[in-house]
C-alpha cells in the first residue's frame, strides 16, 4: 500500500495505520476495481460490520454536493449538524 488515505481528519500512510485500519483500507481498495473509489453497490454493510460505528459514508450528488448516507453510532457523539436530509453545501460555514 502506498500514498495517503484520509481517515478521520488526519491523513495517514496505510503502512503507519493500525492493523484494524489496514484491514479496512484493504477492503476498500479491493472494491475499487481500478476506480478511485468503490461504487455503492460494491460495499456490503455486513462486511463493514467491524467498522460501522466509526464510518461516515457520503453520496456524491449530480449538483456537486454530497449527502451523508451513513453516520456511525460513535460518530453521533461528535457534535455536528444533522445533514442526512440535505447536502453538505447547504450547511452553514464556520
Amino acid at each position: 500500500m502506498s500514498g495517503w488515505i484520509g481517515i478521520g481528519s488526519q491523513p495517514v500512510r496505510p503502512e503507519e495505520a493500525g492493523a484494524e485500519t489496514r484491514r479496512l483500507i484493504a477492503y476498500w481498495q479491493a472494491r475499487c476495481s481500478g476506480r478511485r473509489i468503490p461504487a455503492r453497490a460494491d460495499l456490503d454493510v455486513l462486511d463493514l460490520g467491524p467498522w460501522l460505528g466509526r464510518l461516515s459514508l457520503y453520496e456524491a450528488l449530480p449538483d456537486g454536493d454530497f449527502r451523508c448516507r451513513l453516520r456511525g453510532s460513535t460518530m453521533i457523539t461528535v457534535p455536528a449538524p444533522n445533514h442526512a436530509a440535505s447536502g453538505i453545501l447547504s450547511l452553514p460555514s464556520g
